[in-house]
């Protein structure tokens, strides 16, 4: 008992230290492509409280499973974009890269997140059939936007590494805890 007492107290006075975690809401099965009719469009994942426990921190790399070999044959790739949260919509566009294949791709980044939402978007380049079909999974948990409004048909497979600390306070006979997870 004396054990465990002294190791939460020494997490507690030390803080905790970042870490780096894979965000995600699809479950990894692509149920089919979905592509914009014309380019410059997006679709766009929220990341919310629910994964970064309301703390901020740094987006390290964005994720997509471009569907492969549809609509054509051709990868002209697309830009992976970080947005804040506006108000439960995509808000300023905090950076972006490129990335161009089929199945799972990822590009390097390195942007701060002030807050603890924040969404990851993909953007079309081309327009159909000159363009690359983005892999949803079917079965959506709401998290999923695109042309304006939410999507519950299914996730779209966006992903990021977010670097930070994740945090949760609960309470306990001690009084209150800051956890660890």
């Amino acid at each position: 008992m004396r054990i465990v007492v002294t190791i939460m107290l020494l997490v507690m006075a030390l803080g905790a230290t970042a870490e780096v975690y894979e965000f995600y809401w699809d479950d990894g099965v692509c149920g089919g492509g979905w592509v914009w009719y014309t380019g410059g469009n997006y679709w766009a994942v929220q990341f919310d409280e629910e994964k970064t426990t309301g703390q901020p921190g740094t987006v390290t790399s964005v994720g997509a499973y471009v569907f492969p070999g549809w609509p054509d044959g051709t990868y002209q790739g697309v830009n992976m974009h970080v947005f804040s949260d506006s108000g439960g919509l995509p808000g300023d566009d905090l950076g972006y890269e490129f990335i161009s294949g089929p199945g799972w791709q990822w590009a390097s980044i390195d942007v701060d997140v002030d807050s603890g939402v924040f969404w990851i978007a993909w953007q079309d380049i081309g327009s159909y059939p000159s363009c690359d079909a983005l892999g949803f999974d079917a079965d959506g948990t709401g998290h999923s936007w695109g042309g304006g409004d939410w999507i519950n048909w299914g996730d779209a497979m966006l992903r990021c590494y977010w670097e930070g600390e994740l945090t949760q306070v609960v309470e306990s006979t001690w009084g209150l805890i800051k956890t660890l997870w």
